[in-house]
């Protein structure tokens, strides 16, 4: 395993080392990024070798749901199957922010990404937590 450290300041992020993150993540590579509260590890939802990686990196059982982070409100046609009328009060009240909601689960996701949760990021960014200016 190759780890590179990658540093981003949340003041002035650097745009190369937000790119430079992508790309790893894109490539089916693993990412440590800080939430809230902890700090995560990302990876591409729709790639089943970056999912079985993250269950493994976290030692954690694959009947343990992952959280499927999501850009915008269009990204999550794709990873959501039909949603409850109740849903669009929460999103259009609570979203962008740290509300997590489960949501049924879309057929492209990865056969171990059983019920997920779904957080949309505030900085409106891929990977939920990375700066803005990306």
């Amino acid at each position: 395993m190759n780890t590179r450290l990658i540093t981003v300041s949340a003041d002035q992020p650097a745009p190369d080392a937000i790119h430079q993150a992508a790309h790893i993540i894109r490539s089916g590579g693993l990412v440590a990024i800080p939430t809230e509260t902890v700090y995560g590890l990302a990876g591409d939802a729709s790639n089943p070798a970056a999912v079985e990686a993250i269950f493994a990196a976290k030692g954690r059982p694959t009947t343990d749901p992952l959280i499927v982070h999501i850009a915008d409100f269009d990204h999550l046609a794709h990873i959501a199957g039909p949603l409850p009328d109740a849903f669009a009060l929460l999103r259009d009240t609570f979203w962008p922010g740290p509300l997590t909601m489960l949501v049924p689960k879309h057929a492209m996701l990865n056969p171990q990404i059983d019920r997920k949760s779904t957080r949309l990021n505030s900085s409106h960014e891929w990977i939920s937590r990375m700066p803005s200016s990306a």
